[in-house]
């Protein structure tokens, strides 16, 4: 096994990891889809506010009304916010896994290159992670590993 073999078998190895921290911490938002249908089902038992003495009851009523209204919103803005972004969360954790099974494979060299530089918003072991991958796949023998032999055949000038 070669150098670069062995950089990319390791490559392959730490975005399996990163997958699954990413997975792992895409379920904290759990949380906040747990409050948003508590509140929004009523279980989230808040009280209305106060009435002024000597308040018509149409107006209190009225009162009532919006304040649920509102808890209502709340609720439904807990829970979609908590929704995307697990979606987010775990739609990176896939690509993530992808990147490594990909890397372990070597095919896909560009969709490894764009998985490294998601990787890199990631701060702060994706964002070493992504340079990383950037400094090892941008080096000619990676490229042979993952095209063969021509891997710049593709880049040469159109023949007449």
């Amino acid at each position: 096994m070669t150098e670069s073999e062995s950089h990319i078998r390791l490559l392959s190895i730490l975005y399996f990891v990163l997958a699954g921290v990413q997975a792992l911490f895409g379920c904290i938002p759990i949380i906040h889809v747990v409050m948003g249908g508590a509140i929004m089902s009523g279980a989230w038992n808040i009280p209305p506010p106060p009435v002024a003495a000597g308040t018509d009851t149409e107006v209190a009523a009225q009162q009532l009304a919006d304040t649920a209204q509102a808890m209502n919103m709340v609720g439904g803005l807990f829970l979609v916010i908590g929704l995307l972004s697990i979606c987010f969360a775990w739609a990176f954790a896939a690509m993530f896994a992808y990147a490594g099974w990909s890397l372990r494979e070597r095919k896909r060299y560009t969709f490894c290159l764009v998985a490294a530089g998601f990787a890199c918003l990631m701060f702060p072991i994706g964002t070493a992670l992504g340079v990383v991958t950037f400094i090892l796949l941008l080096k000619p023998q990676a490229r042979t590993l993952f095209h063969g032999e021509d891997a710049y055949d593709s880049y040469d000038a159109p023949r007449a």
